[in-house]
């Protein structure tokens, strides 16, 4: 009885460590999340790009504050590419919930960061 608790246990704690696995992964935005609590996870990751604008430019304050390092033509030429992806997307938020909510707002944010990333 012992043993076979203890392969259940072990089973539904591997099968957990996957599944937050993909979540963490998917939050790297290299491709479509697949699983829809991963989805759920990267829209809460990328919910930061719908919000109202000064909070916005604060977040891009603080990610070019973390980028520091990078020299500014660099860092703005990669961070314009970065932001660019999202917006190539058809839709950047994968739940129903985000995308009514955030879409519109993260599709404004975004063009208007690149603009400024590109001195145009």
């Amino acid at each position: 009885m012992l043993i076979r608790r203890s392969i259940a246990i072990t089973t539904r704690a591997r099968t957990s460590i996957t599944r937050v696995r993909a979540h963490i992964l998917a939050t790297r935005h290299e491709a479509p999340a697949e699983l829809d609590d991963s989805k759920l996870v990267v829209d809460i990751d990328l919910s930061i790009l719908g919000v109202d604008e000064a909070a916005y430019a604060r977040f891009e304050s603080d990610v070019r504050q973390e980028y520091r390092w990078a020299p500014g033509p660099l860092f703005r030429s990669k961070r314009a590419e970065i932001l660019e992806s999202f917006l190539a997307r058809s839709t950047i938020y994968s739940t129903t919930l985000f995308r009514d909510r955030y879409e519109a707002p993260a599709r404004r944010n975004l063009r208007a960061a690149i603009v400024a990333l590109r001195g145009e």
